[in-house]
């Protein structure tokens, strides 16, 4: 059972209530609009991110953090072996650096999401950039559970992926 509705007379400052009274701190009434455009200007020009080898990458690792690390690593281990792929490291994750997948190969095989969760979180921010970037291929996740994961892993799954032994997440 829901108890009885309390009709809230004060303002409290920092969210929305339901009525249609102005809630200064939240939106500006003389300019209709200005959270939104405050929130597209900070897309545009706020997003943190390094893109490495990915103009001719077949495919490209998405890590952040810690696991970016290794990512990188692996990289590199592979482009010494010929293997064409890079990397997006998202420095800060909001907003999500667009625009680094606006710099990958139009000819991407594929995208994977190296993270240390159990079960993914990054590997939907990337499936939703790749859709927003007009990339349809398929997203993979490379999901260690709690530790770090070593480049040689990382190769490893890479190898996986590209054999055809890897199911894709998106």
């Amino acid at each position: 059972e829901f108890p009885e509705f309390k009709e809230r007379t004060e303002d409290l400052g920092w969210t929305w209530d339901g009525t249609n009274r102005d809630h200064g701190r939240l939106a500006n009434p003389d300019k209709p609009g200005a959270t939104k455009a405050k929130y597209e200007l900070i897309t545009e020009n706020e997003q943190r991110y390094e893109a490495y080898q990915v103009e001719d990458a077949d495919y490209v690792f998405v890590a952040f953090g810690l696991p970016s690390r290794t990512a990188k690593n692996a990289v590199d281990i592979l482009r010494a072996q010929g293997e064409k792929v890079g990397i997006i490291r998202p420095i800060t994750v909001w907003p999500f650096p667009y625009k680094a997948f606006e710099q990958v190969n139009k000819d991407v095989k594929g995208f994977i999401s190296v993270e240390s969760t159990d079960a993914g979180q990054l590997v939907e921010d990337v499936a939703l950039a790749a859709k927003k970037t007009r990339i349809d291929v398929p997203i993979y996740g490379q999901f260690t559970n709690q530790h770090i994961p070593k480049a040689k892993e990382v190769v490893k799954f890479y190898e996986q992926v590209k054999a055809g032994q890897m199911k894709e997440v998106f």
